[in-house]
Formats: C-alpha cells, structure tokens, sequence
C-alpha cells in the first residue's frame, strides 16, 4: 500500500515493503502551489521508519534551497572554478584536486569530474582565468619602460596570490588566450617605443626568461629554500621574494636598449602624434 502526504514543499510516501514494515521516503515535488495550505491526505504516522533521500544522479544529496524543499542545487563550470580557485588560492597549486574542490563544495567528487575533462583540466583552467584576470593599466604618457615594468609587476602580483599557476602559465604548450593578450600586450609597448620587430621580439624573448627564472627562484623561497647557483653568487632567500629585486633586474635588461622616444615626445603641442622613428629614419 502506498499513501502520499502533499505539503507543498515535499511528498511523504508511505512504503510497505513485502515485510510490511512502514516505510517513508521523502520526493522532492516538481511544482509548487499557489501558497495555500495544504491538507495531507492521510494522518501521520510516527511509527513510521524515514529513508534519508537518495543521492541524485550526479552524486549529490538533495540540499536546501532558499526558497524551501529538498531539490538539489546545480553546480555550475563557474561554481567548480570558483572553488577551485579559493584551494589554490589557500595552498597553492600543488594541493589541488577534484576531491578539494568537492569539499569546498560539499559535494562528491563526481559532481565535479561532471564539469571537467580530467584533473589536468581543471588546473588549467585555474591558470587560465588567474592570467585573464590579470589587470592590464597601461599609463599612455608614461615612460615606455615604466610601462613595460608595470605589466610585469601586475602579472606577478597576480600569481603570487595564486602560488604554482604563474610558473604553469609560462611554461604551457597550449594555445591561451589570456597569454595572447598579455604577449600582445607587452610587444605593443615595445612597438609604440620605435623598436623594430626583430628587437621587440628579441626584448621580449630576453624579459620572459627572466620572470620565468624569477617566479621559479622565488617558488624555492617559499618551499624554504634557494638554488645553490644562486646560493654561490651570495644571493638570500628573502631578497628573491621582494618585487623590488624583480623590478631592478627587469630596467637592467630594458636599459641596453637603445633610447627611444617617450609617446609625449612624439606629441606636438597641436596634439597631433609624429610618426614613431624606424630603422630608416633614425639618426
């Protein structure tokens, strides 16, 4: 025999199984009513034994929702990449997994592997959105190189915060969108500064093997410790983790290059921009 208890929020369905033991099981209901009270159909028994509701399909148990009942919250690809972002956020890179991210979302792991095409794809997309949330503030006037240094600078402070994803995003093999818009970027700056392609690119090339050292070096410091090439030279561990050694370093490499014109140089008073110098025009 079977009786069913409508509330409006939930059905009650009475059970007996073939040894007539009473049994209830909680259904989510798939639509609600206008609000008025509901009366059940049959009174309540409290002999009854209650079956917790079963885990949905995708391996999460039903859980509350604001506007009441037991339906189950759908996780979204941004739900999974928020909290993915949260754990890497609080112990870096090296702790992150489905089954953290599952945690943080107090779900089960296959609620997560639904959204994901395996775990390396889910550190990649931590990378990529760690990169394309990178703030690009580029000052037109300023000097060129103060320009380039502050790219820099704001990509480091940005995986900084998020320890392990600027050494992945800067030694990935894939396509990245986010790193062509960072790439462009830092070329634009050398271009508008009348360097020809072959030296921007050369410049560029010379500038992200250094960030790329420095995030590694830095990486030791922060596991407590330093390489002992740079242990030999007399460099410490705490000087590795002050940008202002990144910054130096960075204008060192930028100053070989030979001087060009600043953009407000190439401005008349009129407001009406010079053609930038090339290789056939400069002196």
């Amino acid at each position: 025999m079977t009786a069913v208890i409508n509330y409006g929020i939930m059905n009650l369905e009475t059970v007996h199984e073939a040894d007539s033991k009473p049994v209830a099981e909680f259904r989510p209901v798939t639509a609600f009513g206008s609000g008025a009270e509901f009366e059940p159909a049959v009174e309540f028994d409290p002999a009854v034994e209650f079956r917790p509701p079963a885990e949905s399909g995708d391996g999460r148990r039903p859980v509350a929702r604001r506007r009441g009942g037991t339906q189950p919250a759908p996780l979204s690809q941004r739900d999974v990449l928020d909290a993915a972002l949260r754990v890497v956020e609080r112990g870096g890179l090296d702790r992150l997994t489905v089954r953290a991210v599952a945690d943080e979302l107090g779900v089960t792991p296959p609620a997560v592997h639904y959204h994901l095409r395996g775990g390396e794809d889910l550190a990649d997309r931590v990378v990529e959105a760690v990169a394309a949330e990178i703030r690009i503030e580029i000052d037109p006037v300023a000097p060129w190189i103060d320009q380039y240094v502050g790219l820099v600078t704001a990509m480091d402070e940005s995986f900084r915060r998020y320890p392990g994803t600027g050494m992945r995003a800067l030694t990935a093999s894939q396509p990245s969108a986010a790193a062509g818009r960072l790439t462009g970027t830092a070329l634009s700056i050398l271009h508008d500064a009348g360097l020809p392609q072959t030296a921007a690119v050369e410049l560029f090339t010379a500038t992200y093997l250094l960030f790329t050292g420095w995030l590694a070096a830095r990486g030791l410091v922060a596991a407590g410790g330093t390489h002992p090439s740079l242990a030999a030279a007399g460099v410490s561990g705490p000087g590795l983790d002050d940008l202002s050694t990144l910054e130096r370093a960075l204008r060192r490499v930028l100053a070989t290059v030979p001087a060009a014109p600043s953009v407000a140089d190439r401005i008349d008073p009129a407001g009406l921009a010079r053609p930038a110098l090339t290789e056939e025009t400069r002196p």
